[in-house]
């Protein structure tokens, strides 16, 4: 709706299912926007707006150099996905209401500032443009790794109990 544009910005989408991509692919150039594939090896040019990654076991690369991820399967009733890797490696976690799969974990991330909910798109909306517009919002990012060992420790230690 809005299309206001915001400079060095990029979204990267990680399918779970990389046979989607050409799927994907056509759905975001058909709204005119930019898009790169991470599988073309080519350089990104400097208008692209949304960088697909169509190959497996690179996440944690590409969660590393984000600021903010949206982690699938939570707007619908799926139980939402794992936010432990995203948590430990800096970044800060926007999410659906359905986490049942995760929900200790995300009540325990939402305690840490680490996670936010929204469940419309315009809520959803709000809390990036606030991520991204926030001067702290770096240093916070950096306070956030440290949180990395902090999360898995508190982690183990509460599957330990389960077991």
């Amino acid at each position: 709706k809005n299309k206001k544009k915001i400079n060095n910005l990029v979204s990267i989408i990680v399918p779970r299912h990389v046979e989607r991509v050409d799927q994907i692919r056509r759905d975001i150039e058909n709204s005119s926007l930019k898009v790169h594939l991470h599988s073309s090896k080519k350089k990104i040019k400097s208008d692209t707006e949304v960088y697909i990654v169509d190959t497996y076991g690179e996440l944690n690369k590409f969660y590393k150099i984000s600021n903010i991820v949206f982690l699938g399967g939570s707007l619908i009733n799926h139980g939402g996905q794992n936010p432990l890797e995203p948590a430990k490696l800096g970044c800060k976690i926007i999410h659906g209401p359905n986490v049942a799969n995760f929900s200790e974990i995300y009540k325990k991330l939402n305690k840490m500032g680490i996670t936010k909910t929204f469940n419309n798109y315009n809520k959803g909306t709000q809390i990036i443009k606030k991520f991204i517009t926030k001067k702290k919002f770096l240093n916070e990012n950096k306070k956030l790794i440290n949180y990395g060992e902090k999360i898995l420790n508190l982690t183990f230690s509460e599957i330990e109990k389960i077991i």
